[in-house]
């Protein structure tokens, strides 16, 4: 009985206690605002300290170089709307849930699976001491692009780096006073009335000024097979608003903001070219929003995106390729908006190189299309061919070398017909190389997969020259040999030819100073020299090409 009233006691007791910790937890969201940063004196920036605890490494695919791997993310900063006065020490900190307040959109930007904020798409406890310091740790299997180094595979060794950042654009601006409850009178005032469905433009009857940058972070993938490329990349966003628009002396001289953008209007911008669904960009993650003091709005969000890109696998693969990608706001009009690109070429700062592709150039423009105006980011990219000349161009140089020295075997060997078809098939694995490395187009044709046909039939030839020899080789009297066979042996070793006719036949005298192995030794030395005359000109017809047009 007096264990039961002790339960009963401690029941009642951490009911209480929860209840308490409920109702001043409830007292201090009060007149909170989470779009906001929590920093007291916006004049001095918001520390974030950072730690990161990983947890198993979960698979490292060399051929994707890709890493995926379960990490926490450790993050401290201070709020100082969310202090309180401890009255006993079981007061001195609580454990909530995040929903109410406020968390820094961090973003992993070499990301392969999506640009999304770490941890808001589950839910992290977060511990808040009386002080304000708020402890957040949200996790993730993060799947992240690496670059990798096989030079000394099996016994090599790889770095990774995942790379985090807060995307916000943030200009320097010199004020004297910005505390947090003029940043929150300031908030509520420009959003008061606001409908963020209308268009931004103070007169309807002029085009919305929309400035533009990319800013490439990761070239993820290029599949010459499927014509995708894959880029994760930031998009700088940049318009006037004047419904956003203050006077900064009533707001304790601040000029601008960083907010969430959930309560002001935001394009809605999606890539026509794109091989996923179509959706909006930015719109299905968080991404600040910079607002100064006249109107002006600068927006930045990101993402993976994959698009369509024609391939031109001729010079494969010495070939480059060049891909758009391809952005408009459908529905609306050229007279309603005007996209104007911040500089010619995109921020290239914070791109990360790839291993298979280098980057040659890029460049941004906005291009008009009947009554609709479309903003276009291309890149083109070269290949890195060192791979492919050491598995399939190396190789069958080397076996167009040794192909025709079938001729010069001893037919009593017995491995003339085995060599030549081994040769032959090996080339019908580095056919299958090549094929499953470019799409099956016939306009415009790989020039390799095209020489390696041409190189695969001489081959096919040489075996069946071998044959002919072989069968010759056995035949016991000279006369019995085809007559044009003994012709182009005998013209062979004279070194000129004639037109064949009844007159001209080869003397018999000549004929008979010949034994059938001279026979067959002369025409497998014309063989022999013929097949190399035409490997010479199928592969320097594609030598002699790939030089020529190395600048196109």
């Amino acid at each position: 009985m007096v264990q039961f009233c002790i339960l009963c006691i401690s029941v009642l007791v951490i009911g209480s206690n929860i209840l308490v910790s409920a109702k001043f937890f409830q007292d201090i969201l009060e007149n909170y605002e989470k779009e906001l940063l929590p920093t007291w004196n916006l004049s001095i920036p918001l520390e974030i300290h950072f730690d990161s605890a990983p947890g198993t490494l979960i698979s490292f695919v060399e051929v994707e170089e890709k890493i995926g791997i379960t990490m926490t993310l450790i993050m401290n900063w201070t709020d100082t709307r969310l202090t309180w006065i401890p009255k006993d020490k079981y007061d001195n900190f609580i454990i909530v849930t995040t929903k109410e307040i406020w968390l820094p959109y961090v973003y992993h930007m070499d990301s392969v699976d999506g640009i999304k904020p770490v941890g808001y798409d589950s839910h992290f406890y977060a511990i808040i001491t009386a002080q304000g310091q708020v402890r957040w740790s949200p996790g993730d299997i993060f799947q992240s692009k690496c670059n990798t180094d096989v030079s000394k595979f099996p016994f090599d060794s790889h770095s990774c780096k995942l790379r985090f950042m807060m995307w916000i654009s943030v200009p320097v601006v010199h004020a004297t006073c910005k505390i947090l409850p003029d940043i929150a009178k300031l908030y509520k005032n420009i959003t008061s009335g606001y409908q963020k469905e209308i268009f931004p433009t103070w007169n309807q009857t002029q085009p919305l000024d929309i400035y533009f940058t990319l800013a490439p972070l990761v070239l993820n993938s290029f599949y010459a097979t499927e014509e995708t490329i894959s880029l994760t990349t930031a998009i700088y966003f940049m318009w006037d608003d004047l419904r956003l628009s203050w006077e900064p002396l009533l707001y304790g001289n601040k000029e601008s903001i960083t907010i969430t953008t959930n309560d002001i209007w935001l394009p809605y911008i999606h890539m026509e070219n794109s091989v996923d669904e179509l959706k909006a960009i930015g719109h299905d993650a968080q991404f600040y929003a910079r607002i100064t003091h006249n109107g002006r709005v600068k927006w930045t969000p990101g993402g993976i995106l994959r698009a369509k890109c024609p391939s031109d696998i001729r010079r494969f693969p010495f070939d480059t390729q060049t891909c758009q990608f391809i952005f408009a706001m459908w529905g609306v009009e050229v007279n309603d908006v005007r996209y104007i690109p911040v500089g010619d070429e995109a921020i290239m700062t914070y791109f990360t190189k790839n291993s298979d592709w280098t980057v040659t150039a890029n460049r941004q423009f906005v291009r008009y299309k009947n009554i609709t105006v479309e903003f276009i980011f291309e890149i083109s990219i070269k290949r890195q061919p060192l791979y492919n000349i050491v598995v399939v161009i190396l190789p069958t140089f080397v076996f167009a070398l040794m192909n025709p020295l079938v001729f010069l075997l001893p037919v009593d060997s017995g491995e003339r017909i085995s060599l030549g078809m081994t040769i032959l098939l090996s080339y019908e694995i580095f056919l299958t190389l090549v094929s499953n490395s470019v799409p099956a187009s016939s306009n415009p044709i790989c020039l390799l997969l095209l020489i390696l046909v041409i190189v695969m039939m001489i081959s096919g030839g040489i075996v069946i020259c071998v044959i002919c020899s072989i069968n010759n080789y056995y035949i016991e009297d000279v006369n019995d040999i085809n007559v044009c066979v003994e012709y182009l042996a005998v013209c062979f070793r004279q070194k000129k030819c004639i037109q064949l006719s009844d007159e001209d036949k080869p003397d018999e005298s000549e004929s008979a100073n010949l034994s059938v192995k001279d026979l067959v030794k002369t025409i497998d030395i014309m063989f022999l020299v013929i097949s190399y005359i035409l490997f010479g000109v199928a592969l320097s017809t594609y030598f002699i090409y790939i030089c020529s047009t190395r600048n196109e």
